[in-house]
């Protein structure tokens, strides 16, 4: 018998919070992939539907990867003035997109329902559940027996699964687009890929379950803290209001960056609230807001306004 596994026989209930009796077997341990032990302590599949919150987490990773692209193409445009153009930066903002989409899609397309823009999950109800192995239990002060598996599946191996067609589509979209074109700029933003995309795949691995329970808030105040620093570099010091807003209004890039803004805070407002009730469809202008009251109050911050006293 399996060093992992118990017999029912042995004990009149299965030990720990995440040990199950495994389908067709008096054996107590690590549930069967994509199964997960219920309340009667019987390992059972993962067959519930997607909820609104589960999908919007693997919108917000998603984002992440893609807000990684965008960050390191405008430090590539800000080393190369000269030879990055307008143009080579949206074909590189255009290929992350495709690239993002099609992994996003492929990853809904994997889990079963195996070919539905759907999955089945089995919904997280603890922190404690994407770190099972800290609650091994140990038989009779004996023997450890180890039950870990994904308890929230496929919400950790789905991310896993992302960031895997995410890389792998990118080698084989931007390498095509280098033998057409003939530019060495997509040839530098893939080595940036191939660094950050291992750090996300560890950080998903050792905070998943930290990002899952708090990855609404953190979109809505990075939303709002991004607007506000993306305003101040427009701005540049200047102190007058009319200036600051020909400034902003007078660059696509400035409002292809709000929208951006924009998106990331309906995201994290929809994950909050999940809009269970017709109420929370009023907080949907909301997302203008930040955006509007730093323009619409930037005359009463700027440095003019500020008086200098003497004793």
């Amino acid at each position: 018998m399996s060093r992992n596994l118990v017999e029912k026989s042995k004990i009149s209930f299965c030990p720990g919070k995440y040990c199950g009796y495994l389908i067709n077997s008096t054996n107590c341990g690590a549930c069967q992939r994509g199964y997960r032990v219920n309340s009667e302590g019987i390992c059972q599949l993962c067959d519930e539907t997607l909820s609104l919150y589960d999908f919007m987490y693997i919108v917000f990773m998603t984002l992440l990867a893609l807000s990684f692209h965008w960050y390191f193409i405008n430090r590539l445009q800000k080393k190369k003035q000269r030879e990055f153009t307008l143009v080579k930066q949206t074909i590189l903002y255009f290929l992350s997109i495709l690239e993002i989409l099609l992994a996003f899609i492929f990853t809904l397309l994997t889990f079963p329902p195996i070919g539905k823009l759907t999955m089945n999950v089995c919904h997280v109800k603890l922190l404690s559940d994407f770190y099972p192995m800290f609650h091994n239990p140990i038989v009779n002060y004996r023997k450890k027996l180890r039950c870990s598996y994904e308890v929230v599946y496929p919400l950790q191996s789905a991310i896993f699964v992302l960031y895997t067609y995410a890389s792998v589509i990118m080698l084989l979209i931007r390498p095509f687009f280098v033998s057409i074109i003939h530019q060495k700029f997509i040839s530098t933003s893939i080595y940036s890929a191939l660094h950050f995309y291992p750090c996300l795949l560890l950080l998903h691995a050792l905070c998943g379950g930290l990002i899952y329970f708090s990855f609404p808030i953190l979109t809505i105040t990075s939303a709002v803290l991004l607007n506000a620093i993306h305003f101040t570099l427009i701005a540049n010091g200047e102190n007058d209001w009319l200036p600051f807003v020909r400034k902003l209004c007078g660059n696509i890039q400035n409002w292809i960056i709000y929208l951006i803004h924009v998106i990331l805070l309906l995201c994290g407002l929809i994950s909050l609230t999940q809009f269970e009730n017709e109420y929370h469809l009023i907080l949907l202008p909301t997302v203008f807001l930040p955006g509007l009251l730093y323009i619409l109050l930037y005359k009463f911050t700027a440095t003019s306004t500020i008086r200098v006293t003497t004793n």
